[in-house]
């Protein structure tokens, strides 16, 4: 009797230990979806300015140039230690942890309003390149050039998407009883339009130092001498030549998946 009982109950535990994992397997398995389903969705104006176009060359092949000399290499090494952007792009807002699973429909059809009604201010008159660098990001290593922007069109645009999303925010909370987006993450930061230039890679600068606990003074040395001469650059652009700046499209552009989910053209 006793053995049977004894077998009843392993029995009882096996099944217990079995449903228990399963159920771990489900809820890690929900984690990981919500975890993928949290994208971070920036709504940028596309330029397409030769002027930025040539500019950004000059910048890094002057950076990778900088970065060699700091680090010792030869000035023929071939080693990209700084990467001009591939795109001219100018944020004009952006959505954190944006649930795209659920919510995607209602921030499409939001911008899809906005771009309808705000056609004619998209079209810049009044917007140019301005002779200022700095340094953004976690590392501090991407660098970007900013904007003058003296009849406030860009930042009327950033107004009033970051309007329409709160507003977003606030009905789909009624609904769900969960935000759209992280408006704090979103809101964390006063607007300032700038265009990136191109970034310092930390992993290449970190490959060539031979004592790694000098890296920050390097990469510090590194990145003073970039923002100084860079400057000097554009400053050059900005007296000499055209620097005004207008959009060809407005995109939705998903940092997560690394792709334009929306692509609207911009006639002037």
């Amino acid at each position: 009797m006793k053995t049977f009982i004894l077998a009843v109950m392993c029995v009882v535990l096996a099944w217990g230990l079995s449903i228990r994992k399963q159920h771990l397997s489900e809820v890690d398995a929900k984690a990981k979806t919500a975890e993928i389903s949290r994208h971070t969705l920036f709504i940028q104006g596309i330029l397409n300015s030769e002027l930025l176009n040539e500019l950004m060359q000059k910048v890094a092949i002057l950076a990778n140039q900088i970065a060699k000399q700091e680090l010792g290499l030869a000035a023929d090494f071939n080693y990209n230690f700084f990467s001009a952007k591939l795109r001219q792009r100018l944020t004009l807002y952006s959505l954190n942890e944006v649930d795209i699973s659920v919510s995607s429909s209602l921030i499409y059809s939001v911008i899809d309003k906005f771009f309808i009604n705000n056609q004619a201010d998209l079209v810049l008159t009044n917007v140019y390149l301005e002779p200022r660098l700095n340094l953004f990001g976690k590392y501090k290593n991407e660098l970007v050039v900013m904007i003058n922007d003296p009849a406030h069109e860009l930042a009327k645009l950033n107004q009033e998407l970051k309007k329409q999303m709160h507003a977003a925010n606030a009905i789909y909370r009624l609904e769900h009883g969960e935000k759209l987006y992280n408006i704090a993450e979103s809101d964390r930061f006063t607007y300032l339009p700038h265009i990136g230039l191109g970034h310092l890679s930390t992993t290449a600068v970190r490959k060539y130092i031979k004592d790694d606990t000098q890296f920050d003074v390097f990469f510090e040395r590194i990145n003073e001498r970039i923002l100084r001469e860079v400057r000097s650059l554009v400053a050059g652009y900005v007296a000499y030549k055209d620097t005004k700046l207008t959009f060809d499209s407005l995109v939705v552009n998903d940092l997560t998946i690394r792709e334009y989910v929306k692509e609207y053209a911009i006639i002037s």
